[in-house]
């Protein structure tokens, strides 16, 4: 696999981060770079680990893995994107606006996003590739993405105030949904 073929795969994989990211920088009231640094090294890191399980778990227990996976990211980003979007309608009941770039909730975003990377890493290692050098371009490239992707969002958010949170819990939705298809 040469160079050209990792970078695809890698801007392929941190899209989704990096939309999700940019949903963050749009629940951030006021964001410092720490948020932006924090949302990208957690992304990074599921998005660069991902890959490295799947190598190891195998094309066999994949099968099994990744049916309820996709099912698994498809509620949590739901969930979180229909929780957006309502708290966009009332904007009383959710006047602090922290994002989830905090805690439990930023890993679960992690993780929901890169399952299609652990299916990337079953693939590699099918195909007898090597996957250290992958899995860390696929983690700086997201790194690099999400840092940008939040930034975006909260720009995106000032401009347009409470109808960034609805469009962003609906871009949620809409990864959410690209899961089970």
């Amino acid at each position: 696999m040469n160079i050209i073929h990792i970078l695809a795969i890698a801007i392929g994989l941190s899209a989704d981060s990096f939309v999700v990211s940019t949903t963050e920088g749009m629940l951030l009231k006021h964001s410092r770079h720490i948020h932006s640094l924090r949302v990208a090294i957690v992304f990074a890191i599921c998005q660069g680990l991902m890959p490295i399980i799947g190598w190891h778990i195998g094309a066999g227990l994949f099968e099994i893995i990744h049916s309820y996976a996709n099912w698994a990211a498809f509620v949590i980003l739901t969930f979180i994107g229909g929780r957006m979007i309502y708290h966009s309608f009332c904007p009383d009941n959710y006047s602090e606006k922290q994002g989830h770039s905090i805690g439990l909730k930023l890993w679960l975003l992690g993780i929901a996003i890169s399952i299609d990377a652990l299916g990337v890493g079953i693939s590699m290692g099918m195909t007898g590739a090597h996957i250290w050098f992958p899995a860390m371009m696929i983690g700086l490239i997201t790194a690099i993405s999400c840092f940008w992707g939040v930034q975006l969002g909260e720009h995106i958010s000032k401009k347009t105030g409470g109808q960034a949170e609805k469009a962003g819990g609906t871009a949620l939705i809409i990864v959410a949904i690209s899961f089970l298809l």
